[in-house]
């Protein structure tokens, strides 16, 4: 779904492997760096380009129709590029954005360093806490702009709209139109690392925090816990399906833990009967 491949691979640059939009024959490898956008096809051919504004791009994602948002804190701009590579519209963001993720109907969030929460629209409408036609103060303040707290992590639904948000020892979940229907403290000492949606489309999501991984249904409840490895210090968390068992359906996930340069994956089954598989070292 057009996750970030992390670390970067080019100081400056960030990069995703775009999904598969309807209508397009073949995947995308897309790339952007300061000043410009690229598509390669999975042989390596360049294939789409596109100009951007200056200014080293801090998020990016693709979106399932197959275009692309790219967020340039410095310009306080969001670009949507569409399939082709060419750029179809920058919207303002206001001061200080720090990160985008998807929402129902390609649209996109955008989060501020003060805690705002920015809606911005397929066709460039901004629906709140951003800048409009006839704003030319850029503040970030237009209309009734949301107080998420500081995010820094996001998991889309699958293949719902919604979207779980997460930082510090905060985690939110949002509805299409940017408004917070779930809101958990988390409690002191519980930083949150990472979050990831599960991939039923139940609601649920997994949240990394330093000593094990939280499953927690649509409501924000506690569903299950999962200890890690003692004397561990986990950064990421990924989760995809795996095939079923006896006919129950199951998660994979994958938490990334690099002061020992290991990989823990588990299958974890709707039943929450969790099985860890194998201990991956991932080298330096």
């Amino acid at each position: 779904l057009g996750g970030r491949i992390t670390p970067d691979l080019v100081a400056g640059a960030v990069f995703v492997l775009g999904p598969i939009p309807s209508g397009v024959p073949t995947d995308r490898i897309r790339s952007v760096f300061d000043g410009v956008f690229r598509a390669h096809s999975p042989a390596g051919v360049l294939e789409e380009t596109g100009v951007l504004p200056p200014g080293a791009p801090t998020d990016f994602f693709v979106a399932t129709n197959g275009a692309s948002w790219v967020l340039v804190a410095s310009a306080q701009r969001v670009i949507h590029v569409g399939r082709t590579g060419t750029v179809i519209n920058e919207i303002p963001t206001g001061e200080f954005p720090t990160a985008i993720a998807p929402i129902g109907n390609y649209g996109v969030f955008v989060t501020h360093d003060d805690g705002t929460l920015q809606v911005i629209y397929a066709d460039g409408t901004i629906l709140f806490g951003g800048d409009g036609v006839g704003d030319t103060s850029e503040d970030g303040a237009l209309g009734a702009a949301v107080q998420v707290g500081v995010v820094t992590d996001f998991a889309p639904e699958n293949p719902s709209s919604w979207i779980w948000a997460s930082g510090q020892e905060r985690l939110i979940r949002l509805n299409p139109q940017g408004n917070v229907i779930v809101d958990v403290n988390m409690g002191p000492g519980n930083a949150i690392a990472d979050i990831s949606g599960s991939s039923n489309p139940d609601g649920s999501v997994y949240v990394l925090l330093p000593d094990r991984i939280e499953k927690r249904v649509a409501d924000g409840s506690l569903d299950h816990v999962q200890q890690l490895p003692p004397s561990t210090s986990p950064t990421r968390i990924a989760v995809t399906a795996a095939p079923d068992i006896d006919g129950v359906s199951h998660d994979r996930v994958a938490v990334l833990n690099p002061s020992s340069n290991q990989v823990f994956i588990y299958d974890w089954s709707r039943n929450n009967d969790v099985i860890a598989l194998s201990t991956v070292t991932t080298g330096d």
